[in-house]
């Protein structure tokens, strides 16, 4: 086991199962586990896989209440109107261009969500002027109308790299989970870099407890690119 970063154990820990050999194929397996005190129940996820002739890598993520260190320093937002940074040994991730006047809307077969970064997402459907507003994140479905994803303001923002080794792998941003009408809702968005767009939102799927459902969405920006020193 190694502390993703040694100075902040928000980061998480990192679990190493070497390689197995097994009908001449060899597996090697990462766990990225990380503090989540609305997780009560562990959380798992599969991120990624790296292939090489008779090889394969796996890499996974385990969010839990369990995994939260006594005293660990937690990176908020400030309030609305400040800014939305976050600073690494690699330069500083500027995500205030990415803050919206509208909303970023994407939509699947069934379902539309309307987000921004760090901020209140705005120009809603006329359905969601029934529920409470403010909200960063909302999603409208037709069977159930609309429904606020997170509360109200950001002091329950929290970002941190995917992968602290690499600020390729970008920034991960978390708004808490948050409770309305006995159904619970945690909304992550993945900011990555990438040179040839403005901003670019897709939605990546859900995981789904009872009474519970995380949403994880990616993007893609030449403003979610560091900044050097």
């Amino acid at each position: 086991m190694t502390l993703l970063n040694s100075s902040d154990p928000s980061q998480g820990v990192l679990l190493h199962y070497n390689e197995y050999l097994y009908e001449r194929y060899k597996r090697e397996v990462y766990i990225r586990v990380l503090c989540d005190p609305s997780a009560t129940e562990p959380l798992f996820r599969y991120t990624n896989e790296d292939y090489i002739t008779g090889k394969s890598t796996y890499y996974f993520d385990m969010r839990s209440i369990h995994a939260c260190p006594s005293g660990a320093p937690t990176t908020t937002i400030p309030p609305w109107k400040k800014s939305c940074k976050l600073e690494t040994v690699f330069g500083t991730f500027d995500f205030d261009k990415l803050r919206r006047n509208t909303s970023y809307v994407v939509e699947t077969s069934s379902d539309k969500f309307y987000l921004n970064i760090c901020e209140r997402a705005t120009e809603l459907p006329k359905d969601c002027e029934t529920v409470p507003s403010g909200a960063k994140a909302y999603l409208q479905t037709a069977e159930y109308g609309c429904w606020p994803m997170t509360k109200p303001g950001v002091d329950d923002i929290t970002m941190t790299m995917v992968d602290p080794h690499d600020p390729t792998k970008g920034v991960e941003i978390k708004y808490d989970t948050y409770e309305y009408k006995e159904y619970k809702r945690t909304t992550y968005i993945k900011i990555i870099c990438d040179e040839t767009r403005e901003a670019f939102v897709t939605y990546d799927g859900e995981d789904h407890t009872k009474g519970w459902t995380q949403y994880y969405f990616t993007l893609k920006s030449y403003h979610g690119c560091v900044n050097k020193f």
